[in-house]
């Protein structure tokens, strides 16, 4: 089974799942909120917090949103305003 089906079909919470997802990076439950206001209107899958983390990667001060879901990650692939860097994905 997928990962991320077995977390889900366990109502795991959206925090083991970024843990999974992003093991041993540092991230952060709180999104930015420019940024919620920004895209939340076009997030189709109801509050943008439960499909994102903030993630930071290393040598990142700005951290950059993280999908917890596949569909997270496809809108973002198509919705982002610059051609977000998503290799830090488990979907690229």
């Amino acid at each position: 089974m997928h990962i991320l089906a077995d977390l889900t079909a366990n109502r795991t919470t959206r925090g083991a799942i970024a843990e999974k997802l992003y093991q041993g990076q540092v991230f952060d439950y709180a999104l930015p909120q420019g940024w919620v206001d920004k895209y939340q209107p076009r997030y189709p899958y109801g509050n943008i917090a439960g499909g994102f983390v903030w993630l930071y990667p290393s040598g990142s001060t700005f951290g950059m949103p993280a999908p917890l879901f596949q569909e997270a990650f496809d809108w973002l692939a198509e919705t982002y305003d610059y051609a977000p860097n998503l290799s830090h994905c488990p979907w690229t």
